[in-house]
């Protein structure tokens, strides 16, 4: 019998879940944190999935020293789509096969020295009832980022 999927990450197996989300999306990949900074390994994972195609995008809050920081900058750089909401506090990573709702940022500080947890999801109804409320609340409230001129 095969050994079932794990669904609860711990700690330092949180960032890698993030980034497999990322990087194993075949279609879309959409990541919900309020607050950002990225390193090498994330920007890698995003660097990748954009050349082979797939629509990042980026919710983050809504607030200048977010959306205006470098993380935020080299995202559009890199042509990812980046929107920004009012109190966001939501931290979730998805793409069209996998729901990973999580307590970790998108920081280098939280990849490497927080206590972190994060939950899969699998069952479909409820991942899709996630997708919903990022599609059908978050990006409705959010406004989109644009790049600077």
């Amino acid at each position: 019998m095969p050994e079932p999927q794990k669904t609860v990450y711990v700690d330092g197996e949180v960032s890698s879940q993030v980034l497999s989300v990322i990087s194993e999306a075949q279609k879309y990949v959409v990541v919900v944190t309020p607050y950002i900074d990225l390193w090498q390994h994330a920007e890698n994972a995003i660097a990748l999935s954009v050349s082979k195609g797939i629509d990042v995008t980026f919710v983050v809050r809504d607030e200048p020293n977010i959306v205006g920081s470098e993380s935020i900058a080299w995202l559009l750089q890199n042509k990812v789509k980046v929107h920004a909401a009012p109190r966001l506090h939501a931290k979730i990573y998805l793409n069209e096969a996998s729901v990973l709702v999580s307590s970790m940022n998108l920081l280098k500080s939280s990849a490497q020295n927080s206590l972190e947890i994060a939950l899969a999801i699998r069952d479909k109804e409820v991942a899709e009832s996630i997708r919903g409320y990022v599609r059908n609340t978050l990006m409705r409230l959010a406004a989109s980022v644009k790049g600077m001129k």
